[in-house]
């Protein structure tokens, strides 16, 4: 009897379907699968940098900034940072999300005159 598997050499983050095959000495054979799960440790992101707060001014007669450009976070993780979220708390306390899918910035969002809080958050 020979026992065969799919297996990688090295098993990646996140769900792996390993298929066995069994043959006899006649050529039969049956399958099975394995559900292999790899867990993160759940070792945290970490942020190296986080921007310093901002201040610039709007031009006369505007009351918000367009495509603001602002210093993006820096980051690190044991397995990749792929998810990058954030929250803007706008003056008047509207509070906006971000697509929580890929990694999403706030430079390019609108601001409104007064303090807006954005909040940061990877996944």
């Amino acid at each position: 009897m020979t026992f065969t598997n799919n297996a990688p050499a090295k098993f990646p983050v996140g769900n792996t379907t390993v298929t066995w095959t069994a043959t006899d000495a006649a050529g039969n054979t049956a399958t099975c699968t394995q559900l292999v799960t790899i867990s993160d440790n759940n070792q945290f992101p970490n942020f190296t940098f986080c921007p310093p707060n901002q201040e610039q001014t709007t031009t006369a007669n505007n009351c918000e900034l367009i495509d603001i450009v602002i210093p993006n976070p820096e980051y690190d993780d044991n397995c990749g940072v792929t998810v990058l979220t954030w929250t803007i708390q706008d003056p008047d306390g509207t509070i906006r999300n971000s697509n929580p899918i890929g990694i999403n910035f706030v430079t390019g969002e609108t601001f409104y005159v007064g303090v807006s809080t954005a909040n940061l958050y990877s996944l």
